[in-house]
């Protein structure tokens, strides 16, 4: 006989490669050994089927692997049984359709931060009121966080935080949290041996000490670190660059001293009430020699830019900024911003504008944002302009996003200062999507990106033409 399991709810959570498949397999085969409840089930569950068959398959070496375990477990294709009480080891897709079968004993449901709902968490444990003393164990690491819905994986860390803060020994919830601070050093050993009970032991701590250096320096390997390796919650907004980095790359330069210069266009047309804003980069390409695979010097061209932004606004844009934004006034006395229109833009008056930076250099084409963009695009296409559109999507710009941050980390891109682009920076957020495609987005409805979206528009025309050849090497004979 054995008596009622205190804890009903068991809640992991902890950073990768801390060997938690690894404790869970063997969780799951000790349960039906230490708690020989008759005709037990032990399901396990994650967001594919694939997932949670990975922890199966540990649990099943576990007992092909071992004489002992092979007496006590009899072995199939998709099912581990307890020869003794015939519980049940098996392991289910993350949407079970229709009837699950008979209620589980045992619950879990592994990188619980997959799951987009709480309908998997729900079907199952309604199977479980027919049990002595079910138990469910929920596991996962650290994910991104959506601020805009009630992420099931966010709503069970704060629970858990809560009951671990209580310490309240009537509890039948157990948690274990193994996270770092956004307050701790997170070069810090100690912070690495705070959030990994692993470390120097399934993971050696210089080798964690590589992973850090590795990531550190650029933002978004240093935020994968802070999620992945310390399970501190990063929301899906990431920076872009580091401020500093850009105000260091200020140059005294003006639009006259790059006349009659190459340069690739993107611009970013606003709404009718709204700043629109056109950019140029301008390429100057240098021969880098570099080894290939055969460990041969080759030449390649590399390129570092210069950026010139122009911003358009209606006049009544520029009157409400006072009251809702960074103001403008002080933007336009500068030169920085010109208005173009009154109540709304002047949309012909920003193509003759356009069109008389354009005659000042040589541009190759401009990128820009179909949306809305037809008539103005098409008439700035007639004045033997080359316009490609830029579908503003996650796969789209993932590329000249992630190559703007490292023309700002390695110093190869320069300004002159604009103080509306700097504001931009500031007012950036970057969102990820699954795949890790990044695009920039707004930090608030009111913040303006206006010059950055154009200059990334640049960015992939120039990205998507080809380079020029490397120089000759001339030989005398």
């Amino acid at each position: 006989m054995y008596g009622a399991r205190w804890y009903r709810n068991f809640y992991l959570y902890i950073p990768r490669k801390n060997s938690k498949t690894t404790f869970l397999a063997g969780l799951i085969l000790a349960i039906p050994m230490i708690e020989p409840e008759q005709g037990g089930q032990i399901w396990i569950a994650a967001s594919t089927e694939e997932q949670a068959g990975i922890l199966f398959d540990f649990a099943k070496k576990f007992v092909e692997g071992s004489p002992d375990l092979l007496l006590i477990y009899r072995v199939g294709a998709e099912e581990l049984e307890h020869v003794e009480t015939r519980t049940r080891i098996r392991f289910m897709s993350g949407a079970p359709k229709g009837k699950v079968g008979t209620g589980p004993s045992v619950l879990i449901i592994d990188e619980y931060q997959e799951q987009p709902n709480y309908k998997l968490l729900n079907k199952l444990r309604t199977g479980t009121g027919a049990r002595k003393a079910p138990l469910t164990i929920i596991c996962g690491t650290a994910g991104g966080e959506d601020e805009s819905e009630d992420v099931p994986w966010i709503t069970e860390l704060k629970k858990a935080r809560a009951v671990k803060e209580a310490a309240d020994p009537a509890s039948r919830y157990l948690p274990m949290i193994f996270e770092a601070s956004e307050d701790d050093d997170p070069g810090d050993p100690a912070t690495w041996f705070k959030a990994n009970p692993g470390l120097d032991y399934c993971i050696y701590l210089d080798t964690f000490a590589g992973i850090w250096e590795d990531m550190k320096d650029d933002p978004t390997s240093r935020r994968d670190f802070l999620q992945y390796h310390l399970n501190i919650v990063q929301k899906l907004a990431s920076e872009l660059i580091p401020m500093e980095k850009w105000i260091e790359l200020q140059r005294t330069y003006t639009a006259q001293s790059l006349h009659g210069k190459l340069a690739y266009g993107g611009l970013d047309l606003g709404h009718t009430s709204d700043m629109t804003a056109f950019s140029l980069l301008f390429p100057t390409w240098k021969p880098v020699k570099y080894k290939d695979d055969d460990s041969r010097w080759q030449t390649k061209m590399h390129a570092t830019f210069k950026v010139l932004v122009w911003y358009f606004s209606p006049k009544r844009a520029i009157e409400l900024s006072t009251k809702t934004t960074v103001s403008y006034e002080p933007w336009v006395k500068e030169k920085w911003v010109e208005v173009t229109g009154d109540r709304v833009a002047d949309y012909e008056m920003i193509r003759t504008k356009i069109q008389a930076i354009c005659k000042k250099y040589k541009v190759v084409s401009i990128g820009f944002d179909p949306w809305h963009a037809d008539e103005m695009t098409k008439k700035l296409a007639g004045k033997k302009l080359l316009m490609v559109e830029v579908l503003q999507t996650f796969r789209n710009l993932s590329r000249p996003t992630e190559r703007f941050t490292e023309l700002v980390l390695s110093g190869d891109i320069e300004h002159n200062g604009n103080p509306v682009l700097i504001q931009n920076l500031r007012n950036v957020r970057v969102l990820e999507d699954k795949q890790k495609h990044r695009m920039c987005a707004k930090k608030s409805s009111k913040g303006k990106i206006d010059g950055l979206a154009a200059t990334i528009n640049a960015l992939r025309v120039f990205m998507d033409a080809p380079p020029p050849p490397p120089p000759l090497r001339v030989t005398s004979v």
